[in-house]
């Protein structure tokens, strides 16, 4: 394998794409959900992991990684 070459093929990266768009959608539902109800800030930190993993998902479908 040379540089530059991916190592997923196009069903890998749809699915990773996929769940990248449905851990974004999560976290923004998420995000919303716990500002409408007041919750306390701390909490809101819940957040961070799904828009984590939807950026992960997204960049290596991106790369090809």
């Amino acid at each position: 394998m040379h540089a530059g070459s991916a190592n997923i093929g196009v069903q890998g990266q749809r699915l990773r794409l996929r769940f990248g768009g449905v851990m974004f959608a999560t976290g923004l539902v998420l995000a919303v959900g716990l500002v409408l109800a007041n919750v306390a800030h701390a909490w809101r930190l819940a957040v961070f992991l799904p828009f984590v993993l939807g950026a992960t998902g997204v960049f290596q479908a991106r790369a090809r990684t």
